[in-house]
């Protein structure tokens, strides 16, 4: 047989994998020092240049996808989830999301709503919050101002900002006065004011306490007896503060015909309350009673450089 140049063999346009084709081994000299001819089957040619046998397949090897055919319209090409080879796959949109295919690009993109993977910022202001809202759906809360604390509204519904009862170093929390100078008090059968007051000034729940100084004197027959009572009066809101009523000074004659003094130091509540009407304003009000005659001097409540007498009040709620 004569050798051809390849430009006169035949181009085959189409092969089976079961052809074979003659070729020069030129590295096995087993019959001659040239070489030896062998059959080699056509598909192990194609391996040997990583082509799948199959259908003119490219192996990953070989540079290629080992694929048969092109996947469906927008698919992206990638590895498969096992690994080790590739696949074609499907982009699919989840909650609040939408996958948008074109020439050249694909655009994923949030359509918003609350609870998904997607939202639709609400906020427009500097120090803005988001919360849920109905159905998880974004809220948005503008800041509060100043001192304000954030809290829960009256519904439970949603967040808010709001003062809180005690801001620190305000003059509303704490309050107090104290009787100016020592008063004489009548002998009667009801209360009256000693001229010593304190302002709840803002709605809420206070502390009400103090001390009193007070001091009587009575002369008459052993075993008579007077006393000083108190009680805190609400003028805002006509109204006696429940448990406030007390006895500072009580005192009874071992005696007879003989001015007997008594003094007496003694607290005053302490007491919750909380005023219908504010500002309220919260006076100490006295009573003295006796069985017995008046002494020396007059029966008075005592503020005066031994102790004063005062009215306080804490706001706790």
């Amino acid at each position: 047989m004569t050798d051809e140049p390849i430009s006169a063999l035949t181009l085959f346009t189409s092969y089976s994998t079961a052809d074979e084709v003659e070729i020069l081994d030129v590295s096995d000299t087993t019959f001659a020092s040239t070489g030896t001819n062998k059959r080699i089957p056509f598909s192990t040619l194609l391996t040997m240049a990583g082509v799948a046998t199959a259908a003119n397949v490219t192996t990953v090897a070989g540079g290629g996808t080992g694929l048969t055919a092109v996947g469906s319209a927008d698919q992206l090409l990638g590895v498969a989830h096992t690994g080790g080879a590739l696949e074609y796959k499907t982009l699919t949109a989840g909650s609040n999301v939408t996958i948008t295919p074109a020439a050249g690009s694909i655009t994923i993109a949030s359509t918003g709503g609350g609870g998904g993977g997607g939202m639709s910022n609400p906020m427009t202001t500097a120090g803005d919050t988001i919360y849920g809202g109905a159905s998880g759906t974004p809220g948005r809360l503008a800041i509060g101002t100043t001192g304000q604390v954030l809290t829960v509204n009256s519904g439970a519904t949603a967040p808010t900002w709001a003062t809180p009862v005690l801001v620190p170093g305000s003059s509303n929390n704490y309050i107090s006065a104290v009787l100016s100078s020592t008063t004489s008090i009548g002998t009667g059968t009801s209360f009256s004011n000693i001229g010593l007051s304190i302002t709840l000034p803002a709605a809420g729940t206070y502390l009400l306490f103090g001390t009193i100084r007070s001091f009587f004197a009575i002369t008459g027959s052993i075993g008579q007896f007077g006393f000083i009572a108190a009680e805190l009066y609400d003028v805002t809101n006509s109204k006696v503060i429940s448990g406030s009523a007390g006895l500072p000074n009580f005192g009874a004659l071992q005696v007879a015909s003989t001015s007997i003094g008594f003094q007496g130091a003694a607290p005053i509540g302490p007491v919750f309350y909380t005023p219908s009407i504010t500002p309220a304003t919260i006076q100490l009000w006295t009573l003295y009673s006796t069985t017995a005659s008046l002494g020396s001097p007059a029966p008075e409540v005592l503020s005066d450089g031994n102790g004063n007498t005062v009215l306080c009040a804490i706001r706790v709620a």
